[in-house]
């Protein structure tokens, strides 16, 4: 129902996502549609909050979308998309509308409970009212525990660094916390969730907080977010290339999806870390944009070969390349950092094993 609203309408076929020929083929939609333009016939202002799952971002208006992103550490998609609800809502007179995709990592209604997704819509919904976007639950307590709604979910592992004596544990995200234990210079610690200007931590059978400014972070895992990054392109694009059967077309379209700069090019979206973890390696900085553009390349349906010549290619005209690199038209690397090709590998492997 969600693709046949009549915003930029595009049918569709597939088994998933049908819609028919036309927009408005499902009663539901009709019905929906005329609930909204009657209440908004008579509304001054409106607000059109449309839930699903498991994308992890939002999309519509941004500022909407930031209620959202601040409560779950979504990240926004700056664009509308053919027959959603939300994107057609957003056409209404005055009239704002996002679309909030749940986290990826659910697996389970202990999962919903568990990591708060009740109080974190509620906290959204209640900011909106009050027009606060940075708002959320008030951590000014001492003995709340270990857990604040205002935590964004990052995992990674890192090292207490800067401490001449100890570095002292918190129940909060705060010094007015108190403390429930204490770190040394050099202690590993495994980071689960940020809150402003600290870090979440694990911490005996529970968790703690430790202030940002003593822990290097070793790497980040990235396990969960590229894969859904994965599965939210796919489900983003996918129309775009749906039934292109002309090589050329594909590979313009996927030369303009991924290229740097573009929407996909995750160094835009601050990915800025020196290390990451991803299915069982550690990769540096620049790796998981190359492993995304295998995995996408073979969404598109492109052979591996071609795939490693065009970053080949790419790094040619960019002037990046080495003698030692070789040639795009010639034997691997193609022109290409070996690293990089082995990542792109790496993408590629990911797609065979899990999405083939």
């Amino acid at each position: 129902m969600n693709r046949c609203f009549p915003y930029n309408f595009s049918p569709q076929y597939t088994s998933r996502n049908y819609t028919g020929p036309n927009p408005l083929g499902a009663p539901e939609a009709v019905a929906l549609k005329n609930l909204v333009e009657r209440i908004n016939s008579s509304s001054s202002e409106m607000v059109v909050l449309d839930f699903h799952g498991w994308m992890n971002f939002t999309q519509d208006n941004a500022e909407l979308g930031r209620y959202f992103g601040n409560q779950f550490g979504f990240g926004h998609n700056n664009g509308y998309s053919s027959g959603f609800f939300s994107s057609w809502a957003t056409t209404l007179r005055n009239t704002k509308a996002v679309l909030i995709e749940y986290p990826t990592n659910t697996y389970s209604y202990n999962d919903v409970i568990n990591k708060n997704y009740i109080g974190k819509t509620f906290n959204g919904i209640i900011n909106i009212i009050k027009n606060n976007p940075n708002g959320g639950d008030v951590d000014n307590g001492g003995n709340s525990g270990g857990s604040s709604s205002s935590d964004v979910r990052y995992i990674a592992a890192g090292e207490v660094i800067n401490v001449q004596s100890f570095l002292n544990v918190r129940k909060g995200p705060g010094t007015n916390y108190d403390s429930i234990g204490q770190l040394h210079q050099g202690e590993k610690v495994s980071i689960v969730a940020t809150n402003k200007e600290w870090n979440k931590i694990e911490y005996g059978t529970g968790y703690g907080y430790v202030h940002k400014d003593f822990v290097n972070i070793l790497y980040r895992d990235i396990n969960e977010e590229l894969r859904g990054l994965m599965v939210r392109y796919e489900y983003m694009y996918g129309p775009q290339w749906n039934g292109i059967t002309s090589g050329v077309a594909n590979l313009a379209k996927f030369y303009n999806l991924v290229r740097n700069g573009s929407i996909v090019d995750l160094k835009n979206q601050g990915w800025d870390e020196n290390q990451y973890y991803f299915n069982g390696k550690i990769y540096r900085k620049d790796a998981p944009g190359n492993i995304l553009y295998g995995y996408l390349g073979k969404v598109f349906g492109f052979t591996d070969e071609l795939l490693l010549r065009a970053a080949g290619f790419a790094q040619k005209e960019a002037g990046t390349s080495k003698p030692e690199f070789g040639d795009p038209f010639g034997n691997p690397p193609y022109g290409d950092d070996p690293y990089d090709q082995e990542c792109i590998k790496d993408g590629i492997d990911y797609f065979n094993k899990y999405r083939k």
